[in-house]
């Protein structure tokens, strides 16, 4: 904290300066959200005129969708504010427009092979199942159609990385010991099955199910819901994939 010198006619006398402790704890506030771009009149920015060419495309080979960013805090306490972007996606007519050209096509390529590549890794890191030779690996969980039916959330899972797992275990630990009034025994039990993805416990509904209320009640409680967001996705999609199981599989037999 900074000491600040105040001088007036009469004497000299100091003040605590409090603006840098205030600006630390304070999140500032998130910024408007843009206008969304539906044409290409109104797009700004560089290489605006290669954007419009894929937007004045018969087919449009992009579409501008609105995507929310947040930021976590640094170990002062500061954090940027959420962001709002309009970020051109590629449609299905840009998709297949571009596997004309030999580099977008190496790229798509290299694009679903690093999927290919991340299931390989889950099966490698199966704690229950853990895959060690050509053999035990399943390959029928790496076609095409295979990964295009796993959940979205359950896809993207595998871009957390391990030090935001690691933030939001120490976030749910504290969060449930002071909301839920949970023992450290407790929420480092439940931590484990959360940051194994359920595995350890797979099979076993009751507990999926109770890990699931548990999930509910400390996003809703979290004043950190934003950072881990991803995670709370992620793993509420896998838990109703794993109680749905049972009752798929026999559906599929019907």
């Amino acid at each position: 904290m900074n000491t600040v010198v105040v001088e007036n006619a009469d004497a000299a006398e100091t003040q605590e300066d409090t603006t840098q402790t205030s600006a630390v704890t304070a999140d500032p506030a998130p910024l408007p959200a843009p206008a969304p771009i539906t044409s290409p009149d109104n797009i700004v920015g560089s290489n605006t005129d290669a954007i419009k060419k894929l937007m004045e495309m018969p087919a449009p080979a992009i579409r501008f969708t609105e995507q929310k960013f947040h930021f976590k805090k640094d170990k002062l306490g500061n954090k940027r504010p959420t962001i709002t972007l309009q970020v051109p996606f590629i449609t299905f007519d840009g998709l297949v427009a571009g596997l004309s050209d030999d580099k977008i096509r190496t790229f798509i390529e290299d694009i679903v092979n690093d999927q290919v590549y991340a299931g390989v890794r889950q099966q490698i890191g199966d704690e229950s199942k853990p895959v060690n030779s050509q053999a035990e690996l399943d390959l029928g969980k790496l076609t095409l159609e295979y990964l295009a039916n796993v959940p979205k959330a359950e896809r993207t899972g595998g871009g957390i990385s391990k030090e935001v797992w690691e933030d939001f275990g120490k976030d749910y630990a504290e969060v449930m010991m002071a909301v839920a009034k949970k023992t450290q025994d407790q929420v480092s039990n439940a931590t484990k099955i959360l940051l194994a993805k359920f595995q350890p416990v797979k099979t076993q509904k009751p507990i999926i199910k109770y890990m699931k209320e548990q999930l509910a009640i400390w996003y809703a409680s979290t004043p950190n819901a934003e950072d881990y967001a991803e995670c709370y996705e992620f793993l509420t999609t896998k838990a109703d994939a794993l109680l749905a199981a049972d009752e798929m599989a026999l559906l599929n037999n019907l």
